[in-house]
C-alpha cells in the first residue's frame, strides 16, 4: 500500500507547485502589461486625436503694424494650441506657440503680437493637449503667403 500512496503524493505536490508557479507568473505579467499599456497609451492618445479629430480653417489673416490677426474655425475636434512659424521678408523667422482654445464647431479671432517685421510666409500647425501631453499635428499644417 505504501508504493501506491507515494506516487499519488508526488503528483499532488507537483500539480500544486505548477498551479502556484503559474499564478505567480500570470499575476506578474498581467501587472507588467497594464503598466506598459498605461505608459504607451498616454503617448499615443494625442497622436490618435490628431488623426481622428482635426479639421480647421484659418481665415481673414491681416497684418496691421506689429499685430497679425486671424480667425480660427474648428469644423471637427477641439483645438487646444497653435504652433505658428513665421518667415519675414528680410529672411529671418521665428516660431510662437499660442493657446487657441477653439471648441468643436467654434470660431475664434486670435492675435499674434509683437511682430517686428513684415510677414512673408506663415504656417499654422494645430496641437492637441491630452493629459499633459502635447501632440503636434504636422500633417495638418496650413501655410499662407502674405
Amino acid at each position: 500500500m505504501k508504493k501506491g500512496i507515494s506516487p499519488l503524493i508526488a503528483t499532488v505536490l507537483l500539480v500544486g507547485f505548477v498551479v502556484t508557479l503559474s499564478v505567480i507568473v500570470f499575476t506578474y505579467t498581467g501587472k507588467s502589461t497594464e503598466r506598459m499599456i498605461e505608459n504607451v497609451g498616454g503617448r499615443i492618445n494625442p497622436a490618435i486625436e490628431c488623426a481622428n479629430g482635426i479639421d480647421l480653417r484659418i481665415t481673414s489673416i491681416v497684418q496691421v503694424d506689429d499685430v497679425i490677426s486671424f480667425n480660427v474655425e474648428s469644423y471637427k475636434g477641439d483645438l487646444d494650441r497653435l504652433l505658428i512659424s513665421v518667415i519675414c521678408e528680410d529672411g529671418f523667422g521665428f516660431v510662437k506657440n499660442i493657446e487657441a482654445g477653439v471648441e468643436d464647431g467654434g470660431i475664434k479671432r486670435l492675435n499674434l503680437d509683437e511682430m517686428d517685421c513684415v510677414v512673408k510666409n506663415i504656417v499654422f500647425t494645430p496641437q492637441i493637449v491630452s493629459e499633459d501631453r502635447v501632440a503636434t499635428c504636422s500633417d495638418y499644417d496650413l501655410e499662407f503667403n502674405l
